[in-house]
């Protein structure tokens, strides 16, 4: 939801309205919520747009009111057919996400044109991204960059970025680092997180530029203290491997507890292997097992691998070679080679399964395939204990478990 609009029409003095808005606005600028909204009120009771938009945030910000985000949607809309086209913007992200109203990217496509049309760029720039991905309108990447470009010629930071990721994958323009280097800078000096974000992974895997592993951290801390999730846990990883900053695991632990609170299932699994090893923490198995189930549940496979062994060998929590077969086949699934060859040790030892070498086999040599390093030795132990039939039969159901991106191979 935007700020309130503080800003003062020339013809207030000629509409009827125009006390009550202009008081309204002075209210809102004093934080006096109560004043606001009894000005706005009244305004908008006479059809003024803006001080229906005004009424429609501070209704979804719960700004004097208790929150009622249907009392929000139903003043933008108010306002948007009045044609104020930061309502038709708001309104249109409202219809794309699926937010309080039924997602609708007809709609939001037909709202963010109105918008453009008057010169909305927040709207401008969605058209660009609904078209680069084909949602609401057919796929156009020739069109999401003829969108994109005048706003960059503006200095719009967004779309800088988005620009930015054009020319870095090559999405309708030829492939080309440097000029995507250019973008992300351009965008990060105007204090874009998820551009200095991008800029300090560039920087630190050395994409399109030389290595800089002091940049990157630089970067990323300007990303992480404005909350950008994913920085806490690329700057979290740095200091635990003391990669561009000193090694300080306790900083670590500081940077994913906070990527964590926003909800990265990558920090709350790199906050599980804090935990579980104490770096920078007490050893805490129990708190581990936890970080852990909550990025499991999200679908990251490496915190199903992790706590599947967790499961499997009663790591602060009890036995229970069920929930670890699951847990590993989640993973599996994924394409995770750890996890694969977990699952093969499953079979192999008959742990929550009868032991099967047919299985075990098919799953280490997946897992080799997938790169884990110590898959393929063990592999060829165990096919040392079977017949020339079953390692066919092994390798058979590889290839069709491959053939099926790892689902449905049990």
């Amino acid at each position: 939801m935007r700020k309130i609009f503080l800003m003062l029409a020339v013809f207030f003095s000629v509409a009827a309205w125009a006390g009550d808005l202009e008081d309204g606005l002075a209210a809102y600028k004093s934080k006096n919520y109560a004043v606001a909204l009894e000005k706005f009120r009244k305004a908008a009771a006479q059809g003024n747009a803006l001080a229906q938009y005004n009424l429609g945030n501070m209704y979804g910000q719960a700004q004097g009111v208790p929150l009622d985000l249907v009392e929000s949607v139903r003043w933008l809309q108010l306002a948007a057919a009045q044609g104020l086209s930061q309502a038709q913007s708001d309104l249109g992200l409202w219809y794309e996400i699926g937010h309080v109203v039924q997602e609708n990217l007809v709609e939001a496509v037909r709202l963010y044109k109105l918008a453009a049309a008057q010169g909305n760029e927040d709207a401008h720039l969605q058209l660009a991204i609904l078209h680069r991905d084909g949602k609401g309108v057919a796929q156009d990447h020739l069109e999401a960059i003829r969108l994109l470009k005048p706003l960059v010629e503006k200095g719009n930071s967004a779309a800088e970025y988005y620009l930015g990721i054009m020319y870095e994958q090559g999405i309708g323009v030829a492939q080309n680092p440097k000029e995507a280097l250019r973008l992300f800078q351009l965008a990060a000096k105007q204090n874009l997180a998820i551009a200095q974000y991008k800029l300090g992974v560039v920087n630190r895997y050395g994409q399109g530029t030389t290595q800089d592993n002091k940049e990157a951290a630089r970067l990323l801390t300007l990303a992480a203290e404005q909350n950008y999730p994913d920085a806490y846990v690329e700057l979290g990883y740095m200091y635990n491997k003391g990669e561009g900053v000193v090694q300080n695991n306790t900083e670590a632990v500081r940077l994913y507890k906070l990527g964590a609170q926003w909800g990265s299932a990558l920090a709350q699994f790199n906050l599980g292997v804090m935990y579980r090893d104490g770096q920078g923490i007490s050893q805490d198995y129990k708190e581990a097992g936890f970080m852990f189930t909550l990025a499991a549940r999200k679908g990251l496979a490496v915190a199903q691998n992790a706590l599947g062994y967790m499961n499997e060998m009663g790591e602060g929590i009890a036995q229970n070679y069920a929930d670890a077969l699951r847990l590993y086949r989640l993973a599996a699934a994924q394409g995770d080679s750890l996890a694969q060859f977990n699952l093969g040790r499953m079979y192999g030892g008959g742990k929550g399964v009868v032991q099967d070498y047919i299985r075990t086999h098919m799953w280490w040599n997946l897992s080799s395939a997938n790169g884990y390093q110590y898959a393929a030795a063990s592999r060829d132990v165990i096919a040392k204990k079977m017949t020339t039939q079953q390692i066919a039969e092994a390798q058979k159901l590889a290839r069709e478990c491959q053939a099926q991106s790892y689902k449905n191979c049990e």
